[in-house]
Order: structure tokens, then sequence, then C-alpha cells
């Protein structure tokens, strides 16, 4: 397996490493409840370094990026951020991912780990220049209400007024010395906060630095445990479970990320229009549990009748909320909020119905 320049760092606290996306990584440091709590209610840090990173410049990059991805690169401001769907020819998807705009010639794909080489080779056959910048950055989240304090004060920028999905470059200050950054406002807990791309050989200190500084404020090292309890409780998907090649973003419930009418037509659009005039036949639906049980990847959505209607794709027992809630691919007739539906979980049928998504929203006047 892979390591993240940060495993050193992961080790000398204790965690727990499993493997995930070929890489060596922290499951938990000191538990999942507490490491969920602490990103709910002060500011976690999580090493998602293993994350890809491809740069495409040039002059005709932000046609490129138009090309590979359903959003609209044209409509976005220098320094701005955006989720955007990446497709294949049948409209189903290769990768979701985040795009950072430097400026109409220069843009920085993140890309999710498992799919780092398959991302790299579909953006270079497809446009004009493409170069894998992963092993240049190392990438920490810093997640949670406190997250603004804690990053504030190690910035020479003034951050505080940074809107969500918007990225500055700048430096951090650290213990005698300081580091480039690009310190964006995103993240993957349904929480304020923040990622930094920061020099594989200052990831160390800047961890370290993150972890001291931010003591005063709760700060907690969190795992992929943690990460995705956060991420489904905020209602976001995780490709390999929730989306992967055998879906679109218009059954995944993405269609505000896909821009049918911008200049450059996206890899994957003819298809997807012929999708939308006939109609999906299934939908990516959030369940809460009503009955005793926690539905898991793979289990079997029914109708009150018994017909299977659909399958669970994510589930868990929310630790902040407290509620067995899922997501899943449900048939169109099944698929309106309050429909009371059964999902089998270990050979029984167990009372669920469609609820709104997503399970958690932060208050909008604390999500900036």
């Amino acid at each position: 397996m892979k390591r993240t320049p940060l495993y050193d760092c992961h080790i000398r606290l204790g965690a727990q490493m499993t493997d995930f996306g070929g890489f060596e990584m922290p499951v938990r440091y000191s538990g999942d409840k507490i490491e969920h709590m602490a990103v709910r209610e002060k500011v976690g840090l999580f090493d998602v370094s293993h994350m890809g990173e491809i740069l495409i410049a040039g002059p005709r990059a932000e046609e490129d990026v138009n090309h590979l991805l359903t959003n609209d690169a044209s409509k976005m401001r220098i320094g701005q951020a955006f989720y955007a769907a990446m497709l294949n020819h049948e409209g189903k998807f290769i990768d979701d991912v985040v795009a950072y705009k430097f400026s109409s010639e220069k843009f920085l794909i993140c890309v999710n780990a498992s799919n780092r080489e398959k991302d790299f080779s579909w953006i270079h056959e497809n446009c004009n220049y493409a170069k894998d910048v992963s092993d240049d950055f190392a990438q920490i989240a810093v997640q949670g209400p406190n997250a603004i304090h804690l990053v504030a004060s190690l910035s020479h920028k003034e951050i505080g007024s940074l809107k969500r999905y918007y990225f500055v470059e700048g430096k951090l200050k650290l213990d005698q010395q300081s580091t480039d950054a690009i310190i964006a406002r995103t993240g993957y807990t349904g929480e304020d906060g923040f990622e930094l791309y920061v020099p594989v050989e200052d990831a160390t200190l800047v961890w370290e630095t993150l972890l001291n500084v931010g003591a005063k404020w709760g700060t907690a090292a969190c795992g992929l445990a943690a990460r995705d309890t956060l991420r489904l409780e905020a209602g976001l998907c995780l490709y390999g479970n929730d989306i992967d090649e055998g879906t679109t973003p218009l059954e995944a419930g993405l269609d505000f990320v896909v821009k049918f009418h911008k200049s450059v037509p996206f890899i994957g659009r003819a298809a997807l229009l012929e999708q939308k005039l006939h109609g999906i036949s299934k939908r990516l639906c959030g369940l809460e549990i009503s009955g005793k049980g926690i539905a898991r990847n793979g289990y079997t959505i029914h109708a009150k009748t018994g017909e299977q209607i659909g399958v669970v794709t994510s589930g868990t027992l929310t630790p902040y909320l407290n509620r067995a809630v899922a997501l899943g691919y449900v048939s169109k007739a099944f698929m309106s909020i309050g429909t009371e539906i059964d999902v089998d979980i270990r050979g029984r049928l167990i009372a669920a119905q469609i609820t709104q998504l997503p399970f958690y929203r932060k208050p909008a006047k604390e999500l900036l």
C-alpha cells in the first residue's frame, strides 16, 4: 500500500490504519463518535493527501475543462472552486471532482484516490494539456465551527470573508517559518471548514502546528470512519458506493452540476439529454430506518407488498442525529418523500421511509 506524507504522524498518534484506495490511511484515533462530534461541535483534522490532483493548463484550459466536466467553468470566477461530474460517453460517472479555477488558463482538478490513474488517463486523452501533480501536494482538511479561528490564526491573509467554495493562494505561519498553501473553503462534512493544499515537504509541520495551535479550540485528529459518517449525515455521495460507472448524475440527484447549455458540450451530454427526455427509472434517495437495525451497502429495499424496488448504497447510525439513515437507489414509483418502505436487514424486513436530504444541514448563518 502507498502512504501519505503524514503516515508517521498517524502512527505517533496511535491511529488504527486501514487500506483505502490503495493507501494506508487512519480509520480512527480516539473513537468514531468522539471524532464525529469534534467536527460537529469544535474542529477536526483529516489527512486527505491520498486524493489526486491534476493540473490542466494552457490557452484552451477552460474549453478543456468544460469538455471534461458537467459544470460550467466559464461561469466560475477566478478563485472559485466548483463541484462537477466527469462522465463517459454513456453519461455515467468516471468520477466526481472538485475543480479550482486559478485563471481561464489554469485549473486544478481534485480527484478521488482510487480513480487517480484512471482519471488522469481519461483527462489526458480528452484535453490538450494535463499533468498529474498529486505527488507535489499534501492535503489536510480542517472542518468544524472552530475551523475559521484555527486557519485564520495561521494564515497571512484575511480569510474570514472568504466565501464557501472559494480559495486563495497564501502562506501559513509555522514555527520559525512559513509555507505556501492553497487555502480553500471547501469540505466533505456538512460543516464550515477548509482544505489546505501544502508542499509535501512541509506536511508534517503543518499537521503538528494545526494540532498544537488548535488545542485551545478543541482540535482533534479524525479518521476515515468519522469522515464517512459526517458526509453521510450531510447527504453527500461517496464514489464507489453511491455513484459509480453504472449511474448518471440525474439518477444520483446531482442535476444541479449538469449544465446542458454551456458553450462547450461536455462528454456524455447526448446520453444525459436522452435520459432526461425519457425520464429516469431510479433515483438516489434518503432513507430513515424506523425499525431496529442499520442498513448497509448492498441491502435490498422493498415495497410494502414485498417486491424489491431498490438497493442501499450507504448506511449508518448517525452519531450527531442518533438516527439510522441510509442512501439508496429506489424505483421511480416509490421515491416520493414520505413513502413507507422496508429494508431487508439480515433477513428481516425493517420499516423505513423515504426522507428529505440532507439528513443534517448546518444553519445557513453558521455555514458561510
